[in-house]
């Protein structure tokens, strides 16, 4: 099966260091491990290239320099289209999977959604607020630069002669929340829109937790949308031995202050027994961790930012994994899927977390679970399992299990195919839906690829909506 893989987001680097960048990479190798053809779009690239993904074909299309938060939406928006023309041109694939981005368009203009085309036809198009949409389907913003390439319009008839593709939109974030509390938003009526109508264009909108999930069918309506967790590794991430002398506890995850680091510190000024703190990651909050762990006089190994290839080694002689989410404001708040705890159970690691959205579920009967915001119950559990090595490894051993069983990526790229009615029968062959009323269970072995040439893979096809 031929894949774009599409992530318009400019924080995001295909081969970075954050969690979206590790999800980008393990989403689309176990693509690649199935046989499938991946192409990857997106606006950064990134330098930290693992050896497996080197031959990887990446199309960069960088962002346009600007100077205001109105500019850099509209840039944005003008990167999506010729993301969508560069895919376009190289053939249409078999399936589009995009990691949802504020502002793009891309499943839009190419998966052909009929409900935003019968209304372009009957109604034209118009905002959340009922402004007019200019020719090329974006609102117009005063002062904002034109469109400056010839892009099909959004949701606009596709050539008589193409089958869309599948599409399929990962949504990790509930992003329009996130700019507006924390960042910039100056158009938010187009962000809602554009959120729409791309869920409108995907066989199958794939939250990673509940509240997300909740969150988008409550904006959207759409009744495709289900929840599939983050994964892990488990050949990359494997149990190692514990370092000699007193027990090392890991932190692994961007510095945010969503992420609890600083109680995570307050809980090693106070705890009793004998282990001691190493944080990998980086991020804004670095500077004040550092001081706050001076101050505190917590001796702590902070390692900064590292590539996925190497967390294995980071991760080496770590007896414990942590995960000090703070109290959220609402439950809501916590929509999180830590791909730090994964890739602890993939170790083989214990774990100490707070109690707060996926983290009861996933770690029951593997881990010590916390009160959030609470350093002396964090320590308490920390100095539990410090001075326990028998418990340790038991839990450790429980971990791996979960991990293997339940939470590789395979086990979540195989349910994110067969929501979106991909279901693959033989590893060895695939073949993309027939567009139109396939029955369930159809197994087909034709190709609508641009090139017109068999496609390998066989699958069962399910009706839009019956995912």
């Amino acid at each position: 099966m031929r894949i774009a893989y599409v992530c318009v987001d400019p924080g995001i680097e295909v081969f970075g260091t954050k969690g979206a960048s590790v999800h980008i990479q393990e989403v689309v190798r176990e693509l690649r491990r199935r046989g499938h053809d991946v192409v990857v779009y997106a606006l950064r690239r990134g330098g930290e290239v693992p050896d497996d993904l080197a031959d990887l074909q990446v199309e960069e299309n960088a962002l346009e320099d600007t100077a205001t938060t109105a500019q850099r939406e509209h840039a944005q928006q003008r990167a999506s289209a010729r993301i969508a023309e560069r895919i376009r041109a190289n053939g249409m694939p078999d399936l589009i999977l995009e990691r949802y981005s504020l502002f793009s368009s891309v499943l839009a203009i190419l998966c052909g959604d009929g409900e935003w085309g019968k209304n372009r036809h009957e109604g034209g198009e118009r905002t959340a607020n009922g402004t007019p949409r200019d020719e090329e389907g974006v609102p117009p913003v005063d002062g904002s630069a034109p469109f400056d390439i010839d892009v099909p319009p959004v949701g606009g008839d596709l050539p008589s002669n193409d089958v869309p593709p599948v599409g399929v939109l990962e949504v990790n974030a509930p992003l329009i929340d996130e700019q507006r509390t924390h960042r910039e938003l100056e158009d938010e009526d187009t962000a809602w829109e554009l959120l729409r109508r791309q869920c409108a264009a995907a066989q199958a909108v794939i939250c990673v937790s509940d509240p997300v999930k909740r969150w988008v069918h409550t904006h959207t309506g759409s009744t495709r949308v289900h929840t599939v967790p983050n994964g892990v590794n488990t050949e990359r991430i494997r149990p190692q031995p514990e370092a000699s002398g007193p027990a090392i506890v890991t932190f692994v995850g961007t510095l945010k202050p969503w992420h609890g680091v600083a109680d995570l510190l307050r809980a090693a000024n106070v705890a009793k027994g004998p282990w001691r703190l190493r944080i990998i990651g980086n991020g804004p909050e670095r500077d004040r961790l550092e001081r706050l762990a001076r101050q505190l006089r917590v001796d702590t190994d902070f390692r900064g930012a590292v590539s996925p290839a190497r967390i294995p080694e980071h991760l080496a002689g770590t007896a414990i994994g942590v995960a000090p989410y703070p109290e959220p404001r609402r439950a809501a708040d916590h929509y999180f899927s830590p791909l730090k705890v994964h890739e602890y159970l993939a170790a083989g690691l214990p774990v100490v977390a707070s109690a707060v959205g996926q983290l009861p579920e996933l770690l029951r009967g593997v881990g010590l679970l916390v009160p959030p915001s609470d350093p002396r119950a964090l320590a308490a559990a920390l100095d539990y399992l410090a001075i326990n090595p028998q418990e340790r490894a038991r839990l450790g051993r429980l971990a791996r299990q979960r991990a293997e069983r339940q939470h590789s990526w395979s086990v979540a790229v195989d349910r994110i195919l067969r929501l979106a009615g991909l279901h693959e029968t033989d590893s060895d062959a695939v073949a993309p839906p027939a567009v139109g009323n396939s029955p369930v269970g159809n197994t087909q072995a034709t190709s609508n690829n641009a090139s017109g040439d068999a496609s390998p893979i066989l699958y069962a096809y399910q009706k839009k909506g019956d995912a």
